[in-house]
């Protein structure tokens, strides 16, 4: 089922991320622990690199506790690999695999409404009532939902934060692969991540596909690891580069909130946002407005445990806790705590890309995150070297194709900098490559225009 792509892993498997002083966040999380009920652990990856790691309290990295909505970006993950292995298409309707849904004026949504909460089934009498239903089967569940739950507007039109619409696409892909869907999360995604502890039985027999996981910190960062490394896993493709991009999508433009859990104007919302809208399976958590792109994601959860993903500094974490009720009561912590870890490592890309570099004597080989990271259409690569050497920098994109060699020859010992143009290449992920005899090392790029 899944295909290899062995030079996606060579490159991000070597590449290199900064040492940054995370004291700030120690001191901040150590005065917010009653938050957490005095049981939590965070992890920040860049570049395939554990960059900080806090614990304290029962919760540890291998723990395996409930993670409620945060199952939500697992399964748009499980439903998009079904889409790039061809089972259905995302703009299919779910009439034509639950025909009850049409016998009932429902069968137009599709199956993208469904998961990006546009798709109308919402009522505040039977909210989540049959999604969450322990004594139901997922088919029963469904069917559940089909004749009870009215549309309270028509599909594309609002955001209304719920579970049906997930729920509903679960027993799509039950009925398009014949498996039952723990093993369809198991084969397409769970598996090639290695989360082997990871389970949708929470409920019981009723999977509930946007909030039924129970998983460990360390499984949930192998699957951030498989997002921020374009869909690759230990050399193997579990999606592709189309649907990580579905996730780095806004799914739902500019569409107005009819119920979101967030709150309106949040001081901490990135770019100052007034409100949060939706992607696929997760939340749009950054846009940037200039550009338009989507910058950051993230799938929090009920019981307070928050993962996000940040393509614009190459870094993914969690804040993994179970506090009862605990998304309002830790979104103030959680939200201010990745705020504090944007700002540190902002500042020392800054503080960084403004020193006197030629004159630094490097204490090792490397090549530096590019910045800014996305650029348009211009972005500055530094390296250092240790040893006289040969050396290569080149630009390859998705594919591996070469796209420019940018400077080659003999470097003596010291810090360089270089700009790329690339007004000349469309918009889309590319890597720069440094190579010597006996070093490679590469960081990830993505131009946007």
């Amino acid at each position: 089922m899944k295909k290899s792509t062995n030079y996606l892993v060579l490159f991000l498997s070597l590449s290199y991320s900064q040492d940054y002083d995370f004291g700030d966040i120690n001191t901040f999380l150590n005065d917010s622990l009653a938050v957490y009920n005095g049981n939590v652990i965070v992890l920040v990856e860049q570049n395939n690199s554990r960059i900080y790691e806090y614990q304290e309290g029962y919760i540890d990295t291998n723990s395996v506790i409930p993670i409620a909505s945060a199952t939500k970006w697992l399964s748009g993950a499980v439903v998009l690999s079904l889409v790039d292995e061809g089972y259905f298409s995302l703009d299919d309707t779910i009439g034509t695999y639950l025909p009850i849904f049409t016998e009932y004026g429902k069968g137009h949504i599709t199956i993208r409404q469904a998961f990006s909460m546009t798709s109308g089934l919402f009522n505040v009498e039977y909210y989540n009532t049959f999604s969450l239903d322990t004594s139901l089967t997922l088919e029963e569940s469904v069917d559940s939902i089909a004749v009870y739950i009215p549309l309270a507007y028509q599909p594309g039109n609002w955001i209304a934060y719920n579970s049906n619409g997930m729920q509903t696409i679960g027993r799509i892909a039950e009925i398009v692969t014949g498996q039952d869907w723990q093993t369809i999360a198991e084969e397409q995604i769970l598996n090639p991540c290695e989360m082997f502890s990871t389970t949708y039985d929470v409920f019981g027999i009723n999977p509930v596909i946007a909030g039924g996981a129970q998983t460990s910190p360390i499984e949930y960062m192998q699957f951030l690891r498989m997002v921020m490394n374009e869909g690759i896993y230990n050399g193997d493709t579990v999606l592709t580069s189309q649907s990580i991009q579905e996730l780095f999508t806004n799914q739902t433009a500019e569409l107005p909130i009819y119920w979101s859990p967030f709150p309106n104007g949040h001081p901490n919302y990135p770019y100052d946002a007034d409100v949060l809208r939706y992607g696929f399976g997760s939340w749009i958590f950054a846009e940037n407005p200039a550009s338009g792109e989507v910058e950051e994601i993230t799938s929090p959860g009920a019981w307070g445990t928050f993962p996000w993903a940040d393509n614009s500094r190459n870094i993914s974490g969690i804040i993994f806790t179970f506090v009862f009720e605990g998304f309002l009561p830790t979104l103030n912590t959680n939200l201010k705590l990745i705020q504090n870890v944007r700002e540190i490592i902002d500042s020392q890309l800054h503080t960084d890309s403004n020193s006197d570099l030629k004159n630094m004597i490097p204490e090792f080989f490397a090549l530096y995150q590019p910045y800014p990271n996305p650029f348009n259409p211009t972005t500055t690569i530094r390296f250092s070297v240790v040893t006289t050497d040969l050396w290569s920098l080149q630009v390859f994109d998705i594919t591996g194709r070469v796209v420019e060699n940018l400077v080659s020859g003999q470097f003596e010992t010291g810090e360089y900098e270089m700009t790329w143009d690339a007004s000349e290449f469309p918009s889309g992920i590319y890597f720069v490559e440094i190579t010597s005899k006996h070093i490679r090392q590469v960081q990830k790029l993505i131009l946007l225009k």
